[in-house]
Parts: C-alpha cells; sequence; structure tokens
C-alpha cells in the first residue's frame, strides 16, 4: 500500500481516517470525516463493496491509489476482502485532480476548525482563572510537541545529531506527569529546547562568571542540569496564549532569546523564571567596574546555583531509589 513521502502533495488514508497537506498529518474526527469526507468520496470513489483504502497524488501530477473490492466465491458462497491498485485514466466520470483539490479545502477547512476549538478552550480556561492551573499545563505541552512536529520530517533541516536531543525534548515533555511528582502547577519545570541549549554554548560568558559560577549547563549532557529547565509564571502562560492559539508558542517566547540579547537572564525573567538563570554578563551595561564586587556577586550565583543544583539531582536520586524512573 502507498505511503506518503516527502514528494507527496495531498494524502488520504481512508482506514486511519487521516489526511496529510504540506507536511502536516492530521487524524480527522469521526463527525467531520462523515459529514465533510465521505461526501466527497461516496458514491464514486468509495461504496459499501469497493471501499477506499489510500488516496495519494504526488507534487508532480503522479497519483496511486489503492481500493478494497469483495470477491464472492459463487462456489462455496464464500467470499473475501481483496485490496487493489486502482488507475482511474481513461475514465470521464474520475476526476482525481479535483478530488485532490476538493480534499485539500476540506483539510483547510478542519485545521481551522481545530484551531477555533483551541482557541476556544483557552480562552475559557482564562476566562476562569489567571493562575496557572494543570489545565493550562496540559494546553502548554501539547502546543510545545506541536511545535516541534517539523523536527522528525523527513525533509526536516535538523541535523541527525539534534535530532536526537529534539526527540529527548519531546520525550521529557511528555513524561513530565510520570517524571516530576508535583504537588502544584507551579511546581512544575519545563525543558529549554536543543536549539537554546547548542545556542548557550557559542554564548561570549564573562570570564568571571565562568570562573566562579562554573559552565552553567553547557558541558553537561542535556536535560542533566538545572540550567536546562524553566519554571511557568502567570505572565508566562499570559504572554503565550495567542501564540499557543497558532502553534507559534515554543518558537517565539517560550524557548528561544527573542530580542537577541545576550543577557539571557534579563531576557528569560521578563517570561520565564529558570530554575538556575543562565547569565552571561555581570550587569546590562557590561562587567562591574569594581571587580572584587563582581567576584562576590558572582559567587552569591554560584552558591545559589549550585544549591538547586543539589536540590535537582537528588530529587532525580530519590525518583530512582523510589522506582519512580
Amino acid at each position: 500500500m502507498s505511503i506518503a513521502t516527502k514528494n507527496t502533495d495531498i494524502y488520504l488514508n481512508a482506514i486511519e481516517r487521516s489526511i496529510q497537506y504540506q507536511g502536516i498529518r492530521k487524524d480527522i474526527t469521526d463527525s467531520y470525516w462523515e459529514t465533510d469526507i465521505s461526501p466527497l468520496l461516496y458514491p464514486l470513489w468509495d461504496s459499501a463493496k469497493d471501499k477506499l483504502e489510500v488516496f495519494l497524488v504526488r507534487k508532480d501530477g503522479t497519483y496511486s491509489i489503492h481500493r478494497n473490492k469483495y470477491k464472492k466465491n459463487f462456489n462455496d458462497n464464500s467470499g473475501k476482502w481483496i485490496s487493489y491498485e486502482f488507475d482511474p485514466a481513461g475514465t470521464s466520470e474520475y476526476n482525481v485532480e479535483q478530488l485532490a483539490t476538493q480534499i485539500k479545502e476540506k483539510f483547510i477547512e478542519f485545521r481551522d476548525v481545530e484551531e477555533n476549538r483551541y482557541e476556544k478552550a483557552i480562552q475559557t480556561e482564562y476566562a476562569r482563572t489567571n493562575s496557572v492551573t494543570w489545565n493550562k499545563l496540559k494546553l502548554l505541552r501539547k502546543f510545545m510537541l506541536q511545535d516541534s512536529d517539523y523536527v522528525l520530517l523527513e525533509d526536516s533541516p535538523v541535523s541527525d545529531a539534534d535530532k536526537l536531543l529534539w526527540k529527548k525534548y519531546r520525550s521529557y515533555i511528555r513524561d513530565i506527569p510520570v517524571l516530576q511528582n508535583a504537588a502544584t502547577p507551579y511546581d512544575i519545570v519545563l525543558p529549554i529546547t536543543p536549539d537554546e541549549y547548542n545556542k548557550r554554548k557559542t554564548l561570549d560568558v564573562d570570564q568571571i562568571i565562568t570562573d566562579n559560577v562554573g559552565d552553567q549547563g553547557t558541558t553537561s549532557e542535556y536535560l542533566t542540569s538545572s540550567y536546562h529547565f524553566w519554571k511557568v509564571t502567570e505572565n508566562t502562560l499570559q504572554g503565550l496564549a495567542q501564540r499557543m492559539t497558532f502553534y507559534m508558542m515554543a518558537r517565539t517566547s517560550c524557548v528561544e532569546d527573542v530580542t537577541g540579547n545576550q543577557n539571557l537572564a534579563a531576557t528569560n525573567s521578563s517570561m520565564r523564571i529558570m530554575v538556575s538563570p543562565f547569565r552571561t554578563k555581570l550587569s546590562s551595561d557590561g562587567p562591574a567596574e569594581n571587580l572584587q564586587g563582581a567576584t562576590e556577586l558572582a559567587k552569591s550565583w554560584k552558591a545559589d546555583d549550585e544549591k538547586v543544583n543539589r536540590d535537582y539531582i537528588e530529587a532525580l536520586l530519590d525518583a530512582i531509589e523510589n522506582g519512580e524512573l
């Protein structure tokens, strides 16, 4: 049976009730399939005794269509379903290009309906309360996963090495309910993206910070340092509500330095509270003039971050010993 590839223009799988268009795959709800998709297919392309399995049109105009036909054995009155490739070429009633266009239109309509549904869910939750709630975190995790779907596509520009980091990122987000036994939503921590993790390795960090604070997780394995996590606040969710609705949350404000300012601590503080803030400068104007004062400040950061890191690692060890991980 045909499968969708990077050369696919439109791909409908009638068995799974899914459609892929422009590299995006959606599982179509039963209600939408019955009201909007089935009328396009029945009875010409899909019928009770000649069921459509796959309808695929490639970018070069070629196509592959598979159907499942019921064959009856009149000798013993038995029957069975047989899958076969169907080529409508030369038959005037079958118009592959027209059906492809219609399916694309319905796919776009479905996406709009789905996005409106998510938007209403977010609006309802935000109207109910301004605080961080478990439902909001559930939405946040869902959008973070959706926003990173592209990295797993066959033609994604992400390197194989970075794909492994992204898989770890996505796995952590999915497993948060298991990995973190948080008492309240405010205790949940979320991972920075592999992009931010890699970017930090290239930043120009004041030497006095490195000498007194350390590498701030840049040489640690991804998601093994408290520097790799951040906490959700009301301001975070309020600032991301609209972006979450349009599946752009994580790439704009949540996971990257949106201002281009190398002082990530200052940038993050407006949207996120880092578990251990990543610092590149001692002040917004550059290194402090008072070297002694700067050293003391950096040492105090180090003491704070060591405690957080120690608490984080101890919590992981406790979870392992308790059989939670």
